[in-house]
């Protein structure tokens, strides 16, 4: 029985370790949006080398949204705040959370 356990413990934390996702934080202003795909573009600022980097970012029906309620809402030149994680197999930028900055003001 403990070793079963174990075991099964262990399948579990080799399978966490297979899923490469990453988390990772953008601040920007949303360049462009295709509703009908649901994304949108931001433009960021790097901080190393002081360059516009555009990165298209996928929202899905589990993307938490704050300060507007949906993808429909956000529009051209808002400022942003995006939690996404990086998927591999379909090289592509998935939204965890978007937060508009100042919206509501």
């Amino acid at each position: 029985m403990k070793t079963s356990k174990i075991l099964a413990m262990l399948v579990i934390l080799l399978i966490s370790l297979g899923t490469n996702l990453r988390a990772e934080w953008f601040d920007g202003e949303v360049q462009k949006i295709d509703a009908k795909v649901g994304t949108f573009t931001l433009s960021e600022i790097d901080p190393i080398t002081d360059a516009e980097e555009r990165i298209e970012i996928l929202v899905s029906d589990a993307t938490v949204f704050l300060g507007v309620s949906s993808l429909k809402d956000i529009r051209a030149n808002d400022n942003v705040t995006v939690e996404a994680q990086y998927d591999e197999p379909t090289d592509v930028w998935k939204a965890v959370s978007v937060e508009v900055a100042g919206a509501g003001a």
